[in-house]
């Protein structure tokens, strides 16, 4: 179907810091440590649709803290570059120490309906839905998602997207 996204002005640190808090106890009562750091830089105030922002956030955070046993998880958020005087290239990136993926799985990964394995659906649960509609809405911000992993090592989830800044007050 066709995919509308939201142009509201919105705090992009009070987007990032809700969405950790909401999985923070999940984190918590798995002994993980939840950290997010959001670079200086990154305008705090800009214009885009933060409830599928927060979704993409909370998908990538949700998978870590489910695949990861211990450590940590680390959402970071970092400026690309200013596109223009208006507009923001964001890098957004989830790291874990959890299970990793190989090769194949990370293959897979962003495809309708696959998970790594059919054993990570008995496993963990989910339908492997998430990712898939995380890249839908990741495109409609003009961006990009990916992953980086090695089996036993954990992931690095990350995803860009184009944002104007805002410029009303508060």
């Amino acid at each position: 179907g066709k995919l509308e996204l939201e142009e509201v002005e919105f705090d992009l640190r009070e987007c990032i810091e809700k969405s950790a808090t909401l999985l923070a106890q999940q984190a918590q009562v798995k002994g993980l440590t939840l950290t997010n750091l959001i670079q200086n830089d990154i305008p705090s105030r800009l214009l885009g649709d933060p409830g599928r922002l927060r979704q993409i956030v909370i998908n990538l955070l949700g998978n870590a803290i489910k695949f990861t046993h211990t450590g940590e998880v680390v959402l970071s958020v970092k400026k690309l570059q200013d596109e223009s005087d208006n507009r923001v290239r964001l890098h957004v990136e989830v790291a874990d120490t959890g299970v990793g993926l190989s090769a194949k799985a990370q293959a897979r990964l962003f495809q309708p309906y696959h998970q790594a394995d059919a054993s990570t659906s008995r496993r963990y649960g989910g339908t492997g839905l998430g990712l898939t509609i995380s890249k839908e809405l990741v495109e409609a911000m003009g961006g990009k998602i990916g992953v980086n992993s090695r089996e036993g090592k954990g992931s690095v989830f990350w995803f860009t997207a184009r944002l104007d800044k805002g410029d009303r007050l508060l």
